[in-house]
Formats: structure tokens, sequence, C-alpha cells
């Protein structure tokens, strides 16, 4: 797996048109450094690391920011006062809801925007087990 990117080395300037073949470099396929396996890591997951940075956009500045917020830390929130009220099936149940709504939308970007508060509140029901846990 050569540098995506360009077709020069990016780490060692090597003139390169796929694999750079320098054995120090972390584009060479033969490198087993921890440096070329996170840079392969993070590659083979950058559409997951895109969507989950979509749940954090929605949550801390999109529709949860504005419904939520009230200028609270994450943890702070209304969400999180309840969920110690009702416990975690107000946080599942609240994801599975997401989960359902998307359904009665025709447009894919609205319910690409439910399931990602759905993820946000998975994400919140990791908090609370792991809270609950300590």
């Amino acid at each position: 797996m050569g540098n995506p990117m360009t077709d020069w080395c990016a780490t060692c300037n090597a003139d390169i048109s796929g694999d750079c073949d320098r054995p120090n470099c972390i584009w060479n396929p033969d490198n087993e450094s921890p440096a070329y396996k996170r840079v392969l890591d993070a590659m083979a997951y950058s559409q997951l690391e895109d969507i989950l940075g979509e749940a954090l956009a929605q949550a801390s500045s999109g529709k949860g920011f504005e419904r939520h917020s009230k200028g609270e830390l994450w943890e702070d929130q209304r969400w999180h006062r309840v969920a110690k009220d009702h416990g975690l099936g107000y946080l599942t149940g609240q994801a599975a809801k997401k989960i359902g709504e998307q359904y009665g939308y025709e447009d894919p970007e609205r319910r690409v925007q439910e399931i990602l508060g759905a993820i946000n509140y998975l994400a919140m029901a990791i908090y609370k087990i792991r809270e609950d846990a300590a």
C-alpha cells in the first residue's frame, strides 16, 4: 500500500509511483514499524472516523448542542441527569427511537442525522455503564 496522496514519498521525499522501497519509510510495505502500522490502521478506518466525527459535530455544535447544551459540559447536560433517574434503558431506548424514526424519512441526509443522534445516545450509554462500574 503506497502513499495514496502523492507521487512522491512524504516521509523520505523519494519519487515513487506506489510503494516506497526505502527500508525506514512508513510507506514501505515491508516496514514493520509501529508508525507504519498506525498509518495503515488510520487509513483502514477513515470512513468510520468521518462518521464518528459527524456524530461528535452534531452533539457539540449541531442539533444536540442547540437543544441540550446551554453551555454545560457534555456529562453535566440534562441527558445525564435523566439517565441517573431512569437508568441505562432511557439512553438505549432513545437510541432505538432515533433508529426507528429514521425509517419515516425519505431524505437520506435526514435519515443520517437521526442515526447520528442514535450514535450519540449510545455514546451516552457507554459513559453511563462506565460511570456505574467505577
